[in-house]
């Protein structure tokens, strides 16, 4: 073999190497990020039935019964639970709720919230399959995790939101803001009376 065959042979070699080093890296991180998503989309959701098998026409009724906490055009029903929640989010102690966002006696919007204690963070399982006027793609359950759960007011309501994305955020999060690290989602608004 010439000097100039080992060569080319070597070079390739290397180019082949360094190939196969930054694929094997990437494969490792779509793993990781796909386990990511896959823990988040795992909710602990305590003693409530799975979000996705919840009946289309959730009831405001049924929903109260089961202990969410519901709000629809008029007041907040469960209230009391939402306040043991904010207590235990500033105890850092886990903690689970499910609001639902009625309208004409119906579920519209149905809310998981995970407090994460470890990883102090709110992980969010959004079901929008119930709005009716939607287009079907933008009926779906959309996955975020949030840093903050903030409460704002106006002069006769306030407002609880979560806020700030978590840099780990699923893949979805990224396509539809990317960068933004202000989004907010708002979960609940109510009057400053309760």
């Amino acid at each position: 073999m010439s000097k100039k065959s080992i060569i080319l042979l070597i070079i390739c070699c290397m180019i082949i190497g360094v190939i196969s080093f930054i694929f094997i890296i990437n494969n490792n991180k779509s793993n990781d990020n796909e386990q990511t998503i896959s823990r988040y989309r795992n909710i602990n959701t305590g003693d409530f039935q799975d979000i996705k098998l919840l009946p289309y026409d959730y009831m405001i009724e049924q929903a109260k019964e089961d202990g969410c906490i519901v709000q629809d055009e008029n007041d907040v029903y469960n209230v009391e639970r939402f306040k043991i929640f904010l207590d235990n989010v500033n105890n850092n102690k886990n903690d689970y709720i499910r609001i639902v966002d009625c309208y004409n006696n119906k579920a519209s919007t149905i809310m998981d919230i995970n407090y994460d204690n470890v990883n102090s963070n709110f992980i969010l399982c959004f079901d929008s399959t119930r709005h009716e006027n939607d287009a079907q793609e933008d009926k779906k359950y959309s996955y975020y995790i949030f840093k903050n759960l903030v409460e704002e007011k106006t002069k006769e309501r306030k407002f609880y939101k979560l806020k700030n994305l978590v840099q780990e955020m699923q893949k979805e999060q990224r396509e539809y803001y990317p960068g933004n690290i202000e989004f907010s989602i708002t979960i609940l608004q109510m009057s400053l009376n309760i």
